[in-house]
């Protein structure tokens, strides 16, 4: 049964029900008590085709249309009223109840797809790298010594020369996708936030300058030590600056801010550029989606394989102005 099958099933059914309670004489109590509890089948099927959102927004329809009956019939707050004010009640709860368990199994399902799907295309991603690199290697070093026994003014010079930048450019791709398929192993140590900030802003600071793109630290502890794998987060940090100063520009400000919140560290990159559609956000994780010309696309999903490897997220959404902002979150314990 297709999606909007199920949903006209789901209609049809609240509707005759409805009409059923509606048009069937008061005093057949045990009709109407038969017809109450009929109502909890369309809330299962909603819950269990649909998940929340469509369950609740049935025992919600369920409960409006119920609440004119109950109110023409009312007695008082007799035992029958309590018992259909009752009914409602549970309608509604058990749409939740059920709506979240279908809603994490499906969370859950999705989780398996994916981790089997990278661990499918970490293999042939591995192997590929593994392919690439030697006779990059070879190629790269050939072309140097070349380049070597060539005289400066010679006119092969500036060929070579983009030959080696291409080659360079390659084995970067090439060592992104090695670090992409590798398991990750963590060497955590006592680190100082701040001073990994610092750093990191000094090694981007002359791709910022070429931009004219400033960078802050805007970090409001002067120390903050966290146990984490410094060199893996700064492989972070440099990937999540260079990109801000690609998106932003010329006079814009990248800032950094590392802070303690709720027994987590908290590091965010916020850029000035022009944001992140919302239907991109999602895409911008997936291995291999990029939007850069020349780009792997395995810079961002490295970086979250890295921040969940220190059981943490990455996330990143648009800033009220303009930009998107970057956090890493990572519990300090």
């Amino acid at each position: 049964m297709s999606y909007a099958h199920k949903n006209i099933f789901i209609v049809v059914l609240v509707i005759c029900i409805s009409a059923l309670q509606y048009y069937t004489d008061f005093d057949k109590h045990r009709l109407h008590l038969f017809y109450q509890a009929l109502f909890f089948l369309p809330v299962i099927l909603a819950g269990s085709w649909f998940g929340l959102r469509v369950a609740l927004a049935t025992s919600l329809t369920i409960t409006i249309i119920l609440i004119p009956f109950s109110m023409k019939h009312w007695d008082g707050f007799s035992a029958g009223d309590f018992n259909n004010v009752m009914e409602l009640v549970l309608y509604n709860i058990f749409a939740v109840i059920l709506g979240i368990l279908r809603d994490r199994e499906r969370a859950e399902q999705k989780r398996s797809r994916e981790a089997e799907s990278l661990a499918v295309m970490g293999k042939a991603v591995s192997s590929l790298a593994h392919d690439l690199k030697t006779p990059l290697i070879a190629i790269g070093g050939l072309s140097r010594l070349v380049q070597k026994r060539l005289k400066e003014d010679d006119q092969s010079q500036k060929n070579l020369d983009t030959i080696i930048q291409e080659i360079q450019r390659l084995e970067k791709m090439v060592e992104e996708m090695l670090d992409f398929s590798r398991p990750l192993e963590l060497h955590r140590s006592e680190k100082d936030v701040t001073q990994l900030i610092n750093q990191t802003i000094d090694i981007v600071s002359p791709v910022a300058q070429k931009k004219r793109v400033e960078l802050q630290n805007g970090s409001s502890r002067s120390s903050l030590l966290v146990s984490i794998d410094d060199l893996r987060i700064k492989q972070v940090l440099i990937n999540l600056l260079i990109n801000a100063v690609e998106a932003s520009s010329e006079g814009d400000v990248v800032k950094v801010c590392g802070y303690e919140e709720k027994g987590k560290f908290l590091i965010e990159v916020i850029d000035c550029g022009c944001g992140i559609p919302s239907e991109k956000r999602r895409e911008i994780f997936t291995p291999f989606f990029t939007t850069k010309p020349g780009g792997t696309g395995l810079g961002l999903p490295i970086a979250k394989k890295i921040v969940e490897a220190h059981q943490g997220y990455l996330e990143v959404q648009n800033n009220s102005g303009k930009g998107a902002t970057f956090k890493v979150i990572i519990p300090i314990g």
